[in-house]
């Protein structure tokens, strides 16, 4: 898993799952330190998600909280679904 951040935006690329959980929070906890901004979460080149993903996803949302909003592109069906039955699909409407 990559991460690349770039005009307020996050593009991570690889897979988002239980296996790289660990370090892609580490490292978008590092990133939140210096937002300025709201900031994009672009997922367009996730090859995989798993719950954990999900779990990053909101996990980032609450460090960023009262500091910058946070959308989603491009969120993976996947994903979708796993949100969608947990009830919190709207958070990546």
């Amino acid at each position: 898993m990559t991460i690349q951040y770039q005009n307020q935006t996050l593009t991570l690329s690889g897979e988002l799952t239980f296996n790289t959980a660990q370090a892609v929070f580490d490292e978008l906890k590092d990133i939140s330190r210096t937002v300025t901004g709201d900031v994009v979460l672009d997922l367009s080149q996730v090859t995989k998600v798993d719950t954990a993903a999900l779990a990053i996803c909101t996990s980032f949302q609450a460090l960023l909280l009262g500091q910058a909003q946070l959308s989603f592109l491009h969120v993976p069906s996947d994903m979708l679904g796993i949100a969608e039955s947990v009830g919190i699909g709207s958070l990546f409407v």
